[in-house]
């Protein structure tokens, strides 16, 4: 049976990655004044989207080696992702930034030009974050998938079963979290890492969860299990916030994302029709393309975003990234040339 459900939630999941990214009420501080905890939540609630598209992953990456074998869908994935990690480094590359104002303000293309002969001198200047990121921070999302990926099919090929592969991933995600937000505590390490060099760790954790639920039956309520975990998120969210700066702030990834991120991938998955032959399923089949694609349709608008201080426009704002970004990407797929640097 086709997961209708998952598509669905895939669109969703995409549109709270644009939130993540646009920080509706964040980013201005006269829009901050009385909306700072808004777009806090926001942030919060939109948290489980990375870790939901990596569950998915490992759960048809599980499928394919079921039908494939573990070599040919490795071979598949791995080549389909690195070319398409390969293409938007450059991409991005030549539309880093706000490249729409730099054009604007110089008359020509050719800040353009620069931005890509600048890629070189930032790889070698900076290949801690080169390696991790490439040109934009979130390609960290597709490097991660490359890497987690590899580390899965090791793990296959060295005869694991799902529960040790489990054991693995949770372990992993577990020591990315003593070098981020739990640094300072028992399980800390003393220094905090950078997302995109903690990405390994994530990917491997939800990777392994998607890989583990594919064979195995759980008989939880997802929406349960989803609407407690998203109260022990903020609970967790909130104490981390008291003992920092006694102030909410979100925190991405937590212990409870694992929880929430599980009740949103276990609610589509018993749900399977839910969205069926709607907007969502469609824009769902091409959130990966809107990933890629939003990064620099956002440097375009930025230029005008900044042009405009209102509650309204920052809310929709990351509505029209989303319906612009979807419109390229439906465009790209009608072309044979540049349809697999979308999908």
């Amino acid at each position: 049976m086709k997961l209708y459900s998952i598509e669905a939630v895939r669109a969703v999941a995409i549109f709270c990655v644009i939130l993540i990214h646009t920080e509706p009420f964040l980013r201005l501080s006269t829009i901050q004044n009385g909306w700072f905890f808004l777009g806090q939540i926001i942030q919060q609630l939109s948290s489980f989207a990375v870790p939901f598209f990596y569950i998915v992953s490992g759960y048809f990456f599980s499928r394919g080696v079921s039908r494939k074998g573990l070599r040919n869908q490795f071979s598949q994935y791995f080549i389909r992702v690195l070319i398409l990690l390969l293409t938007w480094i450059v991409i991005d590359g030549v539309f880093w930034g706000g490249w729409l104002e730099s054009i604007i303000e110089h008359g020509s293309l050719k800040p353009l030009l620069w931005n890509i002969m600048a890629v070189p001198g930032f790889a070698l200047n900076r290949p801690d974050l080169f390696f991790f990121r490439g040109t934009a921070v979130p390609l960290w999302f597709l490097f991660s998938m490359l890497s987690g990926v590899a580390f899965l099919s090791i793990l296959l090929f060295a005869k694991l079963n799902r529960l040790m592969i489990l054991g693995v991933g949770l372990s992993a995600y577990i020591l990315s979290l003593s070098v981020s937000f739990y640094s300072d505590t028992f399980i800390g390490v003393g220094f905090v890492l950078p997302l995109e060099q903690r990405g390994f760790f994530i990917s491997i954790c939800f990777l392994s969860i998607g890989y583990f639920l594919e064979d195995c039956q759980i008989n939880i309520n997802g929406i349960r299990l989803l609407l407690i975990s998203v109260v022990l998120m903020f609970v967790e969210s909130i104490a981390l916030s008291i003992s920092q700066n006694g102030v909410f702030t979100e925190h991405p990834y937590l212990f409870s994302t694992v929880l929430v991120s599980i009740g949103v991938f276990l609610t589509a998955l018993q749900n399977p029709m839910v969205g069926v032959n709607s907007f969502l399923c469609r824009a769902g089949g091409m959130s990966l393309g809107v990933y890629v694609v939003h990064i620099p349709v956002l440097g375009a608008l930025n230029y005008y975003r900044d042009l405009v201080i209102s509650p309204v426009w920052e809310l929709f704002f990351p509505v029209l990234v989303l319906l612009l970004s979807l419109l390229i990407v439906s465009l790209f797929i009608r072309i044979p040339y540049l349809r697999k640097v979308v999908v």
